[in-house]
């Protein structure tokens, strides 16, 4: 029995290894390939808005100085194609949930067999293949890099002095801060609206309104309340190449006095206020600052810093597939505020009831980040699914090539230079805005007349003028409209308005607004071997500061401007170093001119 136990026993053995060496080779790679399912814990913040619903949000600080807020109370519709800091902020939270966050993960990495458990609001635990694990590392870290990020605004009043070029390279922000004055710092996320904010508020007598009723008249007195001071609203977005795009403006409103007239309601109060607004848009190094040039006591020193940059990011997948992942905020355009232009002959905007309050709700908005990706993803119009939007990144999925496949390379590669051809920009647009006033007799230098004025020409201007009444130098990115107000808001008795009742009537006085002073808007725009399209366009009020009484004394009086307005428009390509001109009439009466010389410094 044991001798045929033990040849049985290898008849088995040999049998067993020969079914072995029978076995198909893929069978056998089939059971050493079997992937190796791994859970994993991620820990995410800053992803989705569903984190900012789990608490109460305190109030946000709203500017409330700049020119649409203020004069009119107007807010814009958004546009999808410009960075407005309006709608910035939260910049990674381009998703409702977390839900949302990793089903758009999980197309973007091209897998299927992906699980996920929210275990709260800023934990998910993932299983999957080692391969799927790698990939959503890859994608979370870079995800981080929005979402962690975080920026530094410091912000200095800058001594009197003329300003060659707003941009202020890195290492010489010490050198240009030595002695300025602190005005503020600021931390916040990339795209935050960073405010700083000083306000004061007064109440007065706005208005009366009258109650008439039969035989009854009773004046009601309006109160409103004006808000003055300043602020300096910054919002920084970081570059692919680790620049950073700063928008922002410094704005302020002062109380110059406040008028007291009488009229057939009563005595009304009648504010004098002055308004400026200077805008900035402007790449600079990081660490590096621009100069926000408001004039005499109003030059600002903006520097700005990031703890990160946001690179463009690639992954080589197992199988050949490349992911990409690109910063595209460089196809945004920048997005001014004023869309009104104020300076009309028939501007007499209501004095509202006061300025809109401090401080508000503010909604989370996605950013330029998620804007920029959008947009370039609806641009490109791509019938492929090689392109998706990925939060804050514009995310590519490009599938290995066969050999012989020339076609396909071909469109890939135009596709990807359509995509580096509209996120590049061109560098910030730095000019000097010089405003003469003279009288119409002098003899203007030929350059002028020419509008192409040399060197020696702006000498000989400032000989016939003396001191410029107006001189900024202003930094901006292409393509972004920018308005430079310095103005005089002037409450005015314009009118009074009859009402009438059974054997009552009365004069019902209208206030009204005038508004004075200077706007100004320009814009750059690229044009042919490394010139600039420049367009200018300017108003002026020029002419007695007084407004002139209609029958004084008379409780029916009215008060009337005898101001002049002038305005012009021009448009010029420039090169670096070269000057456009205009001459205007500033007023007929005086006799007098505006010369306005826009100069391209960069």
């Amino acid at each position: 029995m044991n001798p045929v136990f033990r040849l049985t026993t290898v008849a088995c053995v040999a049998a067993a290894g020969l079914f072995a060496l029978a076995t198909p080779p893929l069978a056998q790679e089939a059971q050493e390939v079997q992937p190796v399912i791994t859970s994993h814990t991620y820990t995410v913040r800053g992803l989705s808005r569903g984190e900012m619903r789990q608490g109460t949000r305190t109030n946000a600080i709203r500017d409330v100085l700049a020119p649409d807020r203020m004069l009119a109370g107007r807010v814009l519709e958004r546009e999808w194609d410009s960075w407005s800091l309006r709608d910035s902020g939260d910049e990674a939270r381009c998703w409702d949930d977390q839900n949302d966050v990793f089903n758009c993960f999980s197309e973007f990495i091209g897998t299927s067999d992906l699980r996920y458990r929210i275990l709260s609001e800023t934990s998910v635990r993932v299983t999957g293949t080692q391969e799927d694990q790698r990939r959503m590392k890859w994608l979370i870290d870079a995800m981080s890099e929005v979402s962690q990020a975080r920026v530094n605004v410091v912000i200095y009043r800058l001594n009197d002095g003329q300003v060659d070029n707003p941009l202020v390279a890195a290492n010489e922000v010490a050198t240009r801060a030595k002695g300025a004055r602190m005005v503020g710092a600021m931390a916040g996320g990339l795209g935050d609206p960073l405010v700083l904010q000083k306000t004061e508020h007064v109440t007065y007598v706005a208005d009366h309104d009258y109650n008439v009723a039969t035989g009854a008249v009773v004046a009601e007195p309006q109160v409103s309340t004006l808000n003055t001071g300043e602020e300096l609203v910054v919002g920084v977005v970081s570059m692919p190449d680790g620049r950073l795009w700063l928008q922002g403006w410094q704005a302020s409103t002062q109380l110059n006095r406040m008028r007291k007239r009488d009229t057939t309601a009563g005595t009304v109060e009648l504010p004098d206020v002055g308004y400026r607004y200077v805008p900035v848009s402007a790449e600079v190094e990081n660490g590096g600052g621009v100069i926000l040039d408001g004039g005499e006591g109003q030059r600002f020193l903006v520097t700005a810093r990031c703890d990160r940059t946001v690179r463009d990011h690639e992954f080589t997948c197992d199988d050949g597939t490349v992911l990409k992942l690109l910063n595209v905020a460089g196809a945004l355009r920048g997005h001014g505020l004023a869309d009104a232009w104020l300076m009309t002959p028939n501007s007499d905007e209501w004095l509202g009831e006061g300025f809109l309050p401090q401080v508000s709700f503010e909604p989370v908005e996605d950013g330029p980040y998620n804007d920029a990706a959008i947009v370039l993803r609806e641009t490109l119009s791509d019938p492929r699914d090689e392109i998706m939007v990925v939060g804050p990144y514009l995310g590519m999925r490009l599938a290995a090539l066969e050999e012989g496949e020339a076609d396909e390379l071909e469109q890939r590669q135009d596709l990807l230079e359509a995509i580096a051809l509209r996120r590049s920009r061109s560098s910030t647009v730095a000019v000097r805005l010089t405003a003469y006033q003279l009288k119409d007799t002098a003899a203007l230098p030929a350059g002028v007349l020419l509008g192409r004025p040399a060197a020696t020409d702006i000498a000989e201007l400032g000989v016939l003028a003396g001191k410029p009444v107006l001189s900024r130098t202003m930094g901006s990115m292409p393509n972004q409209a920018n308005d430079l107000m310095d103005l005089r808001l002037a409450a005015l008795v314009r009118d009074y308005n009859s009402m009438t009742a059974t054997e009552v009537a009365v004069q019902d006085p209208a206030i009204g607004t005038l508004v004075l002073g200077s706007q100004f808007r320009w814009v750059a725009r690229p044009a042919p071997d490394g010139r600039m399209q420049l367009e200018l366009r300017a108003g002026i009020t020029v002419g007695p500061a007084e407004f002139e009484v209609v029958n004084p004394g008379d409780a029916h009086s009215i008060e009337r401007s005898r101001s002049a307005l002038a305005q012009l428009r021009v448009v010029d390509d420039l090169a670096v170093g070269e000057r456009l001109a205009a001459v205007s009439p500033a007023a007929g009466i005086n006799g007098e001119l505006i010369v306005l010389v826009l100069e391209r410094l960069k």
